[in-house]
C-alpha cells in the first residue's frame, strides 16, 4: 500500500507515469533493469512507494547536479524520515542535531564544509597509506590462498577495507574500537532506510549504536584537539582543527566512514567479478606494469559506470534526494517548491542515449570518464582517489597470488538496500 500522495504535489503525480520501485525487495531486489528501464523511459516519473519523483536521464541527472540554485541538496541525507514512531523520535532527540553537513549543505556553506575535506583527501595522504593497504590485503590472501576458495566480501574486502579507512578517519584498530566503529556503520545504514522497511527494534539499537559512537568519537576529538600537527595526520585532525562544531566534527566523521568504505567494498567485488566473467584476470597477469595498471584503471572506470554484470544494477551509489527551492521547470514539467526527487545515478549511467550497449563492458568508450559513480558537480565525491586507490591495490594482489580463479557462485547476492548496488556475497575459487 501506497502513502497518499501530498495534496501539493496532486496535479503532478497525476500527470507522470507511475514507476513501482522498492529495491530491498524482490522483483526489484534481483533485478532493477526493468525498474530502471522504465525509469529511462520518460524524463520524470512518480514514485509511489516514496512520494517523490524520478530522474534518471543522464542529462536531466547532470543537469540537476549541476543546478544547486533551484535543487537543493538539504534532504541528502534522509535521516529524518516522516512515520518514526515516537519511541525512536525520543532517542533520535538525544543525539546533537546534524545541522548541515558538506552532503546537505549548498553554494558558499557546502564549500566551506568540503575545505577540511580538500584538505585531507590530498593525493600525498592517499598514497601515504598505500603500505598499510598492501600489507593488509596481502595478510589475508596469504590465511586463504591455500584453501581453494574464498568469499571475498567478508573474507577479504570487508577486512582489507576496514583498517585503511579507520586509519584514514582517525579511528583506532583495538578489537572494541573497530567494533563501536562498525556498530556506527550499520547504524547508519539502517537509518537511511525509510522507517516502514525497518523494524522499530533495530532503529532503537542504531540510536544506541550512534549514542556509543558519539561518546568514542568525543574522546578522539579531545585527544585531536591536543595533537600538534603532523605529516600523518588523519581526517579528524583536520576537521577537529576546522571551523567545524562538535555534532558537525561526529556527523561526518561517522558518515565519512560509511561512505569511504561501503561503495568503495562493492566496487571491488564488482571490478573482480568484471575481470574475471569477461577474460581479463589472464591479461592482467600476463601483462607488465604499465599496461597492467591501463587495464584496471579501464576497468575501474567502466565498473564504477556498469556497475556488477550480474547484477545489472548501474555504479555502486544508486542516487540522492534534491529538493526544489522554488518554481522549477524541468524535464517537461513545472516543479512547486520543496518537491523532492530523487535523481538516480545509477540508472544515468546506464543511458543507452549516452552509452551504447550500456550493460556491456566496454573498455575504450571515449566518454567513460562522463559516468556519475562518483557524482557530478561540487558534491563530486572528494573520496574518489582513495577508492580507486583502495581497489587498484586490493586487485593487485589479487593478480599477483591467484592467476586461474573463477567465480564459484550459482546466483547473485545483491545488497538490500535504497541508496547502494552491490554484492553481499561474492564467492571465487581456483
Amino acid at each position: 500500500m501506497h502513502p497518499p500522495v501530498p495534496p501539493r504535489l496532486a496535479d503532478l503525480a497525476a500527470n507522470l507515469p507511475w514507476v513501482n520501485y522498492v529495491p530491498v525487495v524482490d522483483p526489484d531486489l534481483s533485478d532493477r533493469s526493468r525498474a530502471y528501464a522504465r525509469i529511462l523511459k520518460n524524463p520524470l516519473s512518480w514514485w509511489p512507494e516514496m512520494g517523490m519523483l524520478l530522474v534518471g536521464q543522464h542529462r536531466l541527472v547532470r543537469d540537476m547536479l549541476a543546478n544547486h540554485k533551484d535543487f537543493s541538496s538539504r534532504e541528502s541525507v534522509p535521516f529524518n524520515f516522516a512515520g518514526r514512531s515516537p519511541a525512536v523520535t525520543a532517542e533520535l532527540e538525544k543525539l546533537p542535531d546534524y545541522g548541515e553537513l558538506m552532503i546537505t549543505a549548498d553554494g558558499e556553506r557546502h564549500r566551506q564544509l568540503r575545505k577540511p575535506y580538500g584538505d585531507g583527501f590530498t593525493h600525498r595522504r592517499v598514497t601515504s597509506r598505500e603500505p598499510l593497504m598492501r600489507s593488509r590485503f596481502a595478510e589475508l590472501i596469504e590465511g586463504f590462498r591455500l584453501d581453494g576458495q574464498v568469499e571475498l566480501h567478508d573474507g577479504y574486502a570487508v577486512p582489507g577495507l576496514r583498517p585503511v579507512v579507520n586509519s584514514f578517519v582517525g579511528y583506532g584498530d583495538t578489537e572494541r574500537e573497530e567494533k563501536v566503529v562498525d556498530r556506527m556503520c550499520w547504524a547508519t545504514n539502517v537509518m537511511l532506510q525509510p522507517p516502514s522497511l525497518v523494524d522499530e527494534y533495530d532503529q532503537l539499537e542504531a540510536v544506541g549504536a550512534w549514542r556509543a559512537a558519539h561518546r568514542y568519537i568525543t574522546r578522539l576529538m579531545a585527544q585531536r584537539r591536543r595533537e600538534l600537527p603532523a605529516d600523518n595526520r588523519d581526517l579528524l585532525y583536520d576537521l577537529v582543527h576546522s571551523f567545524m562544531s562538535d555534532a558537525e566534527v561526529f556527523w561526518h566523521a561517522c558518515l565519512t566512514r560509511v561512505a569511504g568504505e561501503q561503495t568503495t567494498r562493492y566496487l571491488l567485488l564488482d571490478v573482480i567479478e568484471v575481470l574475471i566473467t569477461e577474460g581479463l584476470w589472464q591479461q592482467a597477469v600476463c601483462a607488465d606494469e604499465e599496461p597492467r595498471e591501463q587495464l584496471l584503471d579501464a576497468v575501474i572506470e567502466e565498473t564504477l559506470r556498469a556497475g556488477s554484470p550480474s547484477l545489472r544494477s548501474g555504479s555502486q551509489h544508486a542516487g540522492l534526494v534534491r529538493i526544489t527551492t522554488g518554481w522549477v521547470e524541468y524535464g517537461g514539467q513545472r516543479l512547486p517548491p520543496n518537491t523532492p526527487v530523487m535523481f538516480m545515478s545509477a540508472v544515468a549511467n546506464l543511458d543507452e542515449t549516452v552509452y551504447p550497449d550500456p550493460h556491456a563492458i566496454v573498455l575504450n568508450r571515449p566518454n567513460v570518464r562522463e559516468h556519475m559513480g562518483f557524482g557530478w558537480g561540487i558534491h563530486r565525491c572528494l573520496g574518489a582517489l582513495m577508492a580507486r586507490t583502495e581497489v587498484r591495490v586490493a586487485v593487485e594482489a589479487l593478480l599477483r597470488s591467484l592467476p586461474t580463479p573463477r567465480l564459484a557462485q550459482t546466483e547473485p547476492d545483491p545488497v538490500a538496500h535504497l541508496l547502494f548496488n552491490g554484492h553481499n556475497t561474492l564467492r571465487i575459487s581456483w
